[in-house]
């Protein structure tokens, strides 16, 4: 099952450590076969570029899986700027648009 294949490949390919996917979407074909895509997320931050696509029969077996991965090490995720720093920042955007 798909739950199943997610819990597979978190456990197995063992992607950074907080590293949840998400199906984004999943067609299903004249013959029944499904393909699914999924979306990655760390610390619940999208990444972009990395791509995971499945394909099952029309009985729901994982008929095969494909996968563009890269090694995500030592994120910094605390993300601050001063209080002062984002007050000019919001007002320079009001002021000038983006």
């Amino acid at each position: 099952t798909k739950s199943s294949f997610e819990t597979w490949f978190l456990q197995y390919l063992k992607p950074h450590t907080e590293t949840q996917i998400s199906i984004t979407s999943s067609e299903t074909d004249d013959l029944g076969f499904v393909h699914a895509s999924y979306t990655f997320y760390i610390k619940n931050y999208k990444v972009e570029g990395l791509e995971l696509k499945t394909h099952y029969d029309h009985l729901g077996k994982l008929i095969s899986f494909n996968a563009e991965l890269y090694p995500i090490k030592n994120i910094n995720f605390d993300i601050k700027i001063p209080v002062q720093k984002a007050k000019e920042n919001a007002i320079s955007t009001l002021i000038n648009g983006l």
